[in-house]
């Protein structure tokens, strides 16, 4: 078996690794991963793939991404799309393809790795043995809205423009400096999401501005008759209390849910208009070190995810 780089597929492997990824994802286009590549959060191999007979049987991207852990700011090596294809499940594929990434990331003077998974999964083990711990468990907060809500207070909470995007990156920075987790940004983060079509800022994003100035952005989920706030970001509690306001005004009768820094951020406001807490669901974070074996307390304290200070939204998914 032989590992190769995104650039070092050729054009038979390439579409080999567009049918490797399962049900549950869609495929990333080379076009996709170069705009990332060039936007800097994609590694600069782009990910390990295993070629089996001149066919790619396995495959990881690995992203990077800023991120302040309580010993000092890093750039975390971020793995995404784990995937095996089919008639080679169990054979350890994904376990050398992991091993390579450390190897090279190791190379590349990185410290740690993390990735996301589902507990369901009978990938988590993998990780585990991998030297992967659980870091981070998704809080939510819940609530069914009654048929009528509460009028906003004074301000405008509005669609997002396409304009506006770099203010989004710029209002997230300052809301989250002196903070532990994925922060800062990449520059252009949310221009390059939003080009890629990974959301529309007139349909998903919920803006407060007051005096011209944006003081706060939500974005709103809407499926199955469900609202879903993942990513909310204020610089003033006018802005908080105005967001929730129209979350709420906007999803009368329905479920609204509030998820990572959406929800703890806010918890306070939020456990005041009666929101159910869960600390935790079956997606998480899981993180690991390059250089010495970490167990789950100590990972979480090393990634810094326990304390009131670690921020991470929708945008920190990869």
């Amino acid at each position: 078996m032989q590992f190769r780089a995104l650039d070092e597929l050729t054009t038979e492997q390439e579409l080999t690794r567009l049918l490797t990824h399962t049900s549950s994802f869609e495929a990333t286009s080379r076009k996709h991963l170069l705009a990332l590549r060039r936007q800097g959060s994609l590694s600069d191999y782009g990910g390990v793939f295993a070629v089996e007979k001149g066919e790619v049987v396995g495959q990881t991207l690995v992203f990077r991404a800023p991120y302040v852990f309580p010993h000092g700011t890093e750039t975390l090596g971020c793995i995404a799309a784990v995937t095996t294809r089919p008639d080679h499940g169990r054979s350890g594929v994904a376990y050398q393809v992991l091993r390579e990434v450390h190897r090279r990331e190791r190379e590349a003077g990185e410290e740690h790795v993390a990735l996301w998974t589902n507990l369901s999964w009978g990938a988590h083990r993998l990780y585990e043995k991998l030297g992967y711990r659980d870091v981070y468990l998704i809080p939510r907060a819940s609530t069914l809205l009654p048929p009528r809500q509460r009028r906003a207070p004074h301000g405008i909470v509005r669609p997002g423009r396409t304009s506006e995007l770099d203010a989004f990156d710029e209002l997230h920075r300052e809301t989250t400096r002196g903070r532990w987790g994925f922060t800062p940004r990449t520059p252009h983060h949310a221009l390059t999401e939003s080009r890629l079509g990974y959301f529309d800022p007139s349909k998903d994003i919920r803006v407060y501005a007051r005096g011209g100035r944006i003081e706060g952005y939500a974005f709103r989920q809407e499926k199955f008759g469900r609202i879903r706030c993942p990513e909310l970001v204020a610089s003033t509690s006018r802005a908080r209390e105005a967001l929730v306001n129209d979350l709420e005004r906007g999803g009368a009768g329905m479920l609204l849910t509030f998820d990572f820094s959406a929800a703890s951020d806010s918890a306070v406001s939020l456990r005041r208009r009666g929101y159910r807490f869960m600390q935790g669901s079956w997606y998480r974070l899981l993180g690991a070190s390059l250089r010495r074996s970490l167990s789950a307390k100590e990972a979480v304290r090393e990634f810094g995810t326990s304390d009131a200070r670690f921020v991470c939204h929708l945008g920190d998914m990869f």
